[in-house]
């Protein structure tokens, strides 16, 4: 619509969703946490040996996720997600350098499912177990 400011939002079909924003700290889970998904906001990782997470499958479409390497002294990070992140049908992403970078969207897959979506990707390995 002309005019109208939708500063940090996602626009979909039924309208903005509000909390389509990355400026909240969903914090580092921890190994063998999941990452949080509740709401948009961004996971720095410290990777400090072979660490693992999984992902879970969005609440809803319409939310954003970042998650990078904050810091790091060895190893890497292996996050596998509950469904396919990319057409590729990829569900595991492997961080083991600093600042390497994912963004992904929710978006609905079928009817009341939903999934994260690459949006991008900055050197995160991605691939299928």
């Amino acid at each position: 619509m002309p005019g109208t400011d939708y500063k940090d939002e996602v626009i979909l079909p039924d309208g903005p969703v509000s909390d389509a924003t990355t400026s909240k700290n969903l914090g580092d889970p921890g190994d063998g946490n999941p990452i949080p998904v509740t709401e948009s906001g961004y996971v720095p990782l410290g990777i400090s040996g072979s660490e693992n997470n999984t992902l879970p499958d969005p609440p809803r479409a319409g939310m954003l996720l970042e998650i990078f390497v904050s810091y790091i002294t060895s190893d890497e990070r292996t996050i596998d997600a509950d469904s396919a992140i990319n057409k590729a049908g990829n569900t595991r992403l492997v961080f083991d350098a600093l600042r390497e970078y994912i963004k992904l969207g929710s978006i609905e897959t079928t009817v009341a499912t939903f999934a994260w979506q690459v949006v991008s990707n900055d050197d995160v390995d991605l691939s299928s177990p």
